[in-house]
């Protein structure tokens, strides 16, 4: 099994700026401060945020869920390297059991080695600590 840690130490909540050149993942949520409920729309990685994030493909579904939940929309991002396809799994991991709204793979199986995540930072309270394996 491998371990793999996540620090989620940047947040943005106009869009990622053009200072985010670095890779990574990201975590999508929208958020409405009158409920103060959130939603888990999206979950990705990126060589280089800034240029994930100018053309989304999925953004005009986070805007839309947004606008109709009445939330703002944060981006949560922890820089992470592919060396041993390390953002891959990670990405497929957490696709896998957090399943967010807007993503359209890697919700139905996780298909790569057995892994424990170790998230951190702003997100630690949402994903914790788990274990991933692959049942295939």
């Amino acid at each position: 099994m491998i371990n793999i840690e996540l620090n989620f130490d940047k947040r943005f909540a106009s869009g990622v700026p053009d200072t985010a050149k670095y890779s990574g993942i990201y975590v999508v949520y929208a958020y409405n401060s009158q409920s103060g409920s959130w939603k888990l729309l999206d979950i990705g990685q990126a060589v280089n945020m800034y240029e994930r994030h100018l053309k989304h493909e999925r953004k005009s579904q986070w805007e839309k869920v947004a606008k109709e939940t009445k939330s703002d929309i944060y981006i949560y991002t922890a820089e992470i390297s592919n060396e041993h396809s390390h953002r891959d799994v990670a990405e497929a991991a957490l696709l896998y059991k957090f399943k967010p709204l807007c993503a359209t793979d890697g919700k139905q199986g996780y298909h790569h080695g057995d892994v424990k995540i170790v998230v951190k930072g702003m997100l630690a309270k949402a994903f914790g600590v788990f274990t991933v394996c692959n049942e295939g």
